[in-house]
């Protein structure tokens, strides 16, 4: 049985899901591929998800600095530990 052979059973106990769950491989991202209006898209959707993250597991700021979006380093780390969480 799979979830599309579950009846949609809307009881009010189950919020409704809000966010997409991506299925399958994660897709390399090639940051320097992209347009500055698809970084910056990029980026404000990986400062909500570092920003979750920090706060989730309550890292310390020095390993997960504020100034993280100012430094390629951290970008391209914390955007492959996204795709593989």
């Amino acid at each position: 049985m799979t979830a599309t052979d579950l009846p949609d059973i809307d009881d009010g106990f189950f919020p409704a899901p809000v966010l997409h769950q991506p299925s399958g491989p994660p897709t390399p991202l090639m940051w320097a591929a992209h347009t500055p209006d698809e970084l910056e898209h990029m980026l404000e959707e990986l400062d909500v998800w570092a920003t979750w993250l920090v706060d989730h597991y309550r890292i310390d700021r020095r390993y997960v600095p504020e100034c993280w979006p100012k430094h390629w380093e951290f970008i391209e780390e914390l955007s492959a530990l996204q795709q593989v969480w």
